[in-house]
């Protein structure tokens, strides 16, 4: 938003407060502003319940600025959409990648202890190093 401070200790008790300059957002803040504001009213109402009117005085700006960044409300909404699908598709991904590590970890078979008892060494490597039973592979698809 456009920061706006007032100077209030240089001027009298019975004059209004001065205002000062306002500082200006760069073409990416703007930008992220819009799509912050753009996002929660398509949220709220929807491609055809919202206007670039309103986008554009929410933000506090006119209109020609939102045409500018996006080239209109459908370009808005294009990259909202966009950007919603990534990070879905993100969240998608990060779990279905959590949860394969889990399952792998669960199937794999306990690491061999290894203890100072000769007889149990060599029947730790033994038990690796065998191949699992025919009767426990998964047969091909023919």
């Amino acid at each position: 938003m456009v920061a706006v401070a007032t100077d209030s200790s240089s001027t009298p008790s019975n004059e209004k407060p001065r205002r000062a300059r306002r500082t200006r957002m760069t073409g990416a803040e703007r930008r992220q502003q819009l799509l912050e504001i753009g996002r929660t009213l398509f949220a709220a109402k929807g491609f055809e319940g919202t206007s670039v009117e309103e986008i554009a005085a929410r933000a506090g700006v006119s209109k020609p600025v939102v045409y500018e960044h996006f080239g209109g409300k459908e370009g808005l909404y294009a990259v909202v959409v966009d950007r919603e699908m990534r990070r879905l598709l993100d969240m998608v991904t990060s779990s279905l990648t959590a949860a394969a590590i889990r399952v792998s970890c669960a199937s794999r078979p306990p690491s061999p202890s290894w203890t100072t008892s000769r007889s149990t060494r060599t029947a730790s490597a033994s038990w690796s190093a065998t191949p699992p039973s025919p009767s426990r592979r998964v047969p091909s698809p023919r």
